[in-house]
């Protein structure tokens, strides 16, 4: 009887000890969006140490601790565009609109990557495009994956990723968790 309680306690022992492993291996790396932001309009989780602001209404801007740092790195911008909503009647003219008066504009250094495809983002239909480039010819390369859907209420989101593109194998990986963690609730 004492040996089967040593093989019980030996047992529950090493049971214990792959729970523990198990809990390290699903550490807060595989999911790193430990931070929930909410609005009436969407909601989203991102990681602990980057940070929002709402710069203007209708406009939530997500910084990576890179940027804080006032380096280069990660954003993620969400936009409710009530401008596309009134000017645009499909996802593909509410892109073709909002490039053309954002980063394709003549004074900017953007330059589109492929061709627009089809998505999905929260079970919405999106339109994506690449842009790569700068604001200012001779600044930092940059990446970015703009995603557009029109939401239930009628009205267009615009859900942009962007990185440097000499950290966008990294870092791009992150931003799709972010983009995928956003719930449309309009």
């Amino acid at each position: 009887m004492i040996q089967n309680r040593k093989v019980a306690l030996i047992f529950f022992g090493v049971l214990c000890g792959v729970a523990l492993l198990l809990s390290a291996c699903s550490s807060s790396d595989d999911n790193p969006l430990s931070i929930q932001f909410e609005s009436n309009a969407f909601t989203l989780r991102y990681p602990a140490g980057w940070q929002h602001q709402i710069p203007q209404t209708n406009m939530l801007f997500i910084a990576s601790p890179e940027i804080l740092a006032q380096q280069s790195g990660a954003t993620v911008t969400i936009q409710r565009s009530v401008a596309l909503t009134s000017t645009a009647e499909t996802l593909g003219d509410a892109l073709d609109s909002y490039l053309e008066r954002g980063p394709l504009r003549a004074d900017r250094d953007w330059k589109l990557v492929g061709e627009s495809v089809r998505g999905e983002l929260d079970s919405y239909e999106t339109v994506v495009a690449i842009v790569e480039g700068s604001e200012q010819a001779g600044t930092l390369p940059m990446r970015s994956e703009i995603h557009i859907l029109e939401a239930e209420s009628g009205f267009f989101f615009i859900v942009t990723l962007t990185a440097p593109i000499e950290q966008w194998e990294t870092i791009s990986p992150v931003l799709a968790q972010i983009r995928d963690s956003i719930d449309i609730l309009e």
